[in-house]
C-alpha cells in the first residue's frame, strides 16, 4: 500500500488567506509610511507557536513592548558604559541585567517579563538600526491588524481551524514555580 502525499483543502484555504492578508498588511503599513514591517508578523508566529491560545495574545503584545524597550535601553547603556570606561567587555553588564530581569521577574510580572519579551529583546538587540518606537507601533497596530484579521478569517472560513482545536488553558505557571513544585 502506497502513502500518497496530500495537501488538505483547509491548508490551501489557510495559506491563501494568510498570503493575501500579509500583502494587505504590507500595503497598509507602507501607506502609513512604516519602513520596518517585521514587528507586524512576529505576534502571529508567536501565537501559532504558543499553541493558538488566544489567552496568550495580551502577553505577546505586552511582551513585544517590554522586549523592544529593554533592547533599546540595553543598547544605550552599553554605549554609555563602554564609552565611559573604554573597556569593551563592559557591554556584558547591561546584557546580564536585562536577561536576569527577563527571567527572574517573570515570576511576579509574567505579562511583561516573558518568553515573548525575550524574543523581541533579542531581535532589537541584534538589529543594527534601532527604530524602537516605530517597531512598537508596528507591533501593536500591524500585529493586531494582521493577527486579529487572520483569527477572524480562520474562524469564518475554516470554522476556527487550529484556533478552535487549541485547548484554552490558564496561562502557564512561570518556570521557577514548576521547578519548586517538583
Amino acid at each position: 500500500m502506497e502513502n500518497k502525499l496530500k495537501i488538505e483543502k483547509g491548508t490551501i484555504i489557510a495559506a491563501f488567506i494568510a498570503a493575501v492578508w500579509v500583502c494587505v498588511t504590507l500595503f497598509l503599513l507602507e501607506l502609513f509610511k512604516y519602513t520596518s514591517t517585521w514587528p507586524a508578523f512576529i505576534p502571529f508566529v508567536l501565537f501559532a507557536v504558543s499553541g493558538w491560545k488566544t489567552n496568550q495574545l495580551k502577553n505577546i503584545f505586552i511582551g513585544s513592548i517590554s522586549g523592544l524597550l529593554l533592547g533599546a535601553i540595553a543598547l544605550k547603556a552599553i554605549q554609555y558604559i563602554v564609552g565611559g570606561t573604554g573597556i569593551y567587555y563592559m557591554y556584558m553588564v547591561p546584557v546580564f541585567l536585562v536577561v536576569f530581569l527577563l527571567i527572574s521577574l517573570g515570576d511576579i510580572l509574567p505579562m511583561i517579563f516573558n518568553n515573548y519579551a525575550f524574543c523581541y529583546y533579542t531581535i532589537a538587540f541584534a538589529s543594527q538600526k534601532q527604530e524602537t518606537f516605530e517597531w512598537i507601533q508596528v507591533s501593536l497596530l500591524g500585529g493586531i491588524f494582521f493577527t486579529g484579521g487572520l483569527i477572524l478569517f480562520f474562524r469564518l472560513f475554516l470554522h476556527g481551524g487550529p484556533i478552535n482545536q487549541a485547548v484554552e488553558k490558564p496561562v502557564e505557571k512561570p518556570v521557577s514555580e514548576k521547578i519548586t513544585a517538583t
